[in-house]
């Protein structure tokens, strides 16, 4: 019997948790053969790709991840850090913006975006997200770093 979209995705987090990426990249490929559409597919494979240093094609991922559900808080997010990973802060901001608007909670969002503003030198911004990072998570592990960092600018 042929295996469905969603058992070769659930391969490909297994292939994860047993740390095999290329087994995982493979099931994650297969699903996406049946489903080009299938958003969480592409984010799994967008974060193994980028596990291996395949920066391009991670980014390539979770841009299609995007293209199929643009409300993906979580493929805003690690794109942006890889963004911000690889050099290119001006886009990591946008895509780390794009992840607090689909999901104003996400601490973790505000946390990075604050980073990679204070590293352009936008403090204002900076600022705003350092301070709405400790409102989500004020008692988090990097909650210290977080007030080093608005004590700085």
């Amino acid at each position: 019997m042929a295996r469905s979209a969603e058992e070769w995705f659930e391969t490909g987090v297994a292939a994860e948790r047993a740390d095999h990426p290329l087994d995982a990249v493979a099931a994650y490929r297969r699903a996406l053969a049946l489903l080009p559409g299938f958003a969480e597919a592409w984010f799994n494979l967008g974060t193994i790709l980028w596990e291996c240093g395949l920066y391009d094609e991670a980014a390539r991922a979770y841009g299609e991840a995007l293209r199929h559900r643009p409300d993906l808080a979580e493929a805003w997010y690690n794109r942006g850090l890889l963004l911000a990973e690889t050099g290119n802060l001006a886009a990591a901001i946008r895509c780390l913006t794009r992840a607090v608007a689909a999901d104003p909670a996400y601490a973790d969002a505000h946390y990075n975006l604050a980073q990679c503003c204070q590293w352009a030198g936008r403090r204002q911004e900076a600022r705003r997200h350092w301070r709405r990072y400790l409102e989500l998570d004020g008692d988090g592990s990097w909650a210290e770093t977080a007030r080093r960092h608005l004590a700085e600018i």
